[in-house]
C-alpha cells in the first residue's frame, strides 16, 4: 500500500499538478543558471533587451511557461547624439578636435570609457608675408605682417612722404620706435606715415595706424 502511496506522490510531482489541479512547483525552480542547464527536463528562462540577454529563472517546459520579460527601455546610444545631448548624458563624453582657425569643433559622442578620439590636423601653412607683393592692403590684412613704405622717388613732388608707395610686406607687427647702428639715413616719412626700425636700423614708413 504504501508503494503505490508513493508512486501516486511522484506521479503529482512529475505531473505539475495535485487532484485538485493546484499547481506544485517543479525541481527546477530556484535553480541557478548553469545548474540548470545541467538538469535533465529543466530549461533555462532568459529576457533580451537592449543589446544583451539575462537570465530570469529555470524552468520545467513540460509543465510550465516561460519567464515574462518585462519591457526595455533601451537608452539612446551615446554615437547618435548631438553635442548639447551628449555633454548632458553622464556616460557619454563630447570629443572634440582643435581647427586650423584655433577653435575646437564637435566630432562624435563616444561612451565615457571609449579611448579617446585621434585628431588628425594638417593645416596650410600661412603665405609668408616677404612673398606678398599684391597691394599695402593686402599685406595688413594679416596680423602677422605689416606694409613697409619709402620714397620710391619717381614723383616730382616737394615734401616729406609725398612719393611714398608700397614697398615690401614684412613678417610681424612694426616697430614704431628703436635705436639705430646702421649707416642708412633717416627715411623721409610724413602725412599719415611714420618711420619703422628693424633691431638696428631704419626699415622705412609705415601707416600710423600700424603701430601698437
Amino acid at each position: 500500500m504504501r508503494q503505490w502511496i508513493g508512486i501516486a506522490f511522484l506521479g503529482l510531482i512529475v505531473g505539475g499538478c495535485d487532484s485538485s489541479g493546484l499547481t506544485i512547483e517543479t525541481s527546477c525552480g530556484g535553480l541557478d543558471e548553469q545548474t540548470c542547464r545541467a538538469t535533465a527536463g529543466c530549461a533555462v528562462g532568459s529576457c533580451t533587451g537592449c543589446g544583451s540577454t539575462t537570465f530570469s529563472n529555470c524552468y520545467d517546459p513540460a509543465h510550465e511557461q516561460g519567464p515574462s520579460c518585462p519591457a526595455f527601455t533601451c537608452a539612446i546610444p551615446c554615437s547618435t547624439l548631438g553635442e548639447s545631448d551628449c555633454a548632458a548624458r553622464p556616460d557619454c563624453r563630447a570629443d572634440s578636435c582643435p581647427t586650423c582657425t584655433g577653435s575646437h569643433e564637435f566630432v562624435s559622442c563616444s561612451h565615457a570609457g571609449d579611448p579617446p578620439v585621434a585628431c588628425g590636423l594638417d593645416c596650410p601653412q600661412p603665405q609668408p608675408c616677404g612673398t606678398i607683393e599684391t597691394s599695402a592692403d593686402t599685406c595688413n590684412a594679416r596680423p602677422d605682417c605689416h606694409a613697409v613704405f619709402d620714397d620710391l622717388g619717381v614723383c616730382d613732388c616737394a615734401g616729406d612722404g609725398c612719393c611714398i608707395g608700397f614697398l615690401r610686406c614684412a613678417d610681424g607687427p612694426a616697430a614704431c620706435s628703436g635705436t639705430v647702428s646702421c649707416a642708412r639715413d633717416q627715411p623721409l616719412c610724413g602725412g599719415q606715415y611714420v618711420v619703422a626700425y628693424t633691431s638696428n636700423c631704419y626699415e622705412g614708413c609705415v601707416l600710423k595706424t600700424e603701430c601698437p
